[in-house]
């Protein structure tokens, strides 16, 4: 990072220039950036996309850095819109564009990409039915109770000697044909984001229009309005950052009260940004090659016979 002198004497500007260049040279040559408020105007016959039409002095003493130092300036690079490129506003409301980034010459990495645009069948979705609201609700437990015991009691009166599995079976089956009869199935909630959040897009909205009157007419008046717009969107984001986390701990508080460990540590997750770990994919590009690699590693593993030197060895009891 560095600011240069506007209207300084040649000499001043001579040895800020060197000193630039002695601290670019202490710095690995790779991966350089150099950030600066250069009070620099790049002209058309200078750069592709500039804002200005002529160099000025600071200009060339730019461009003279950046063709000794084998740097890129990218501020005029690209094509853009013109009020995307200027960088300064005076106080007459002129508009400039003299702070610059200058970057190091990279060469370009190149890839071939093949797309596999195969999809993965996915099973059925089990369905996930509402339990806390089946605990909370009476009118709800008799209902399943009586499903229960009509689907399963009949069938117990008609077979009384069959085999304690089968009627285990039957009783499974009973409970899920109540439950998908009488419990409600649990809604997905959608999972909001802060910035979808009512106070931040009514934020957003004042910023936009606030930067759109600053745009049409940059007075000195227009600016304060649309920074203190910037600045006031920044807080009721944090704000409402603030209260989601917050919001979160208490859940997980709570989670733990009730044993909900797992619950618990969604939570936790969501609250640090931390993601689940990768799983491995068995490697094979067919199923035949998968599964012939399933079955040599379990060769491997357990095909080999045990290493006994003697046969009356006695093996220790664990």
């Amino acid at each position: 990072m560095m600011k240069a002198k506007g209207e300084a004497e040649e000499d001043i500007v001579t040895s800020h220039y060197e000193d630039l260049v002695r601290t670019i040279e202490s710095i690995s040559a790779h991966h350089l950036l150099v950030v600066g408020d250069f009070n620099a105007r790049i002209g058309s016959e200078d750069a592709k996309f500039p804002f200005h039409v002529e160099t000025n002095r600071n200009g060339r003493q730019l461009l003279d850095l950046a063709s000794e130092k084998d740097l890129d300036i990218s501020s005029p690079y690209f094509r853009k819109k013109a009020g995307k490129l200027w960088t300064f506003i005076s106080p007459g409301g002129t508009k400039y564009q003299l702070d610059h980034v200058l970057i190091s010459k990279c060469r370009i990495v190149s890839a071939r990409v093949r797309l596999s645009l195969r999809k993965k069948k996915a099973g059925p979705r089990k369905k996930q039915y509402d339990w806390d609201l089946f605990k909370s609700r009476r009118v709800i437990q008799e209902q399943y109770t009586i499903e229960v015991f009509n689907m399963f009691q009949p069938l117990q009166e008609q077979e009384p000697d069959e085999y304690a599995t089968d009627r285990y079976g039957r009783f499974i089956k009973a409970t899920e044909e109540a439950a998908e009869s009488v419990v409600p199935v649990k809604k997905r909630r959608r999972k909001t984001r802060h910035y979808e959040d009512y106070r931040v897009t009514d934020g957003r909205d004042e910023l936009n229009r606030a930067y759109g009157t600053y745009i049409k007419d940059t007075t000195e008046e227009n600016r304060q309005v649309y920074c203190l717009a910037k600045k006031k969107l920044k807080e009721t984001y944090i704000a409402v950052e603030e209260e989601d986390l917050n919001s979160k701990i208490r859940e997980v508080g709570k989670a733990h009260v009730n044993y909900k460990h797992g619950q618990s540590w969604k939570l936790i997750n969501d609250i640090t940004n931390r993601k689940t770990t990768r799983k491995g994919k068995l490697e094979g590009s067919t199923q035949e090659e998968r599964i012939e690699n399933w079955y040599n590693h379990f060769k491997t593993l357990l095909g080999d016979p045990p290493s006994i030197t003697e046969e009356d060895e006695e093996i220790t009891s664990v």
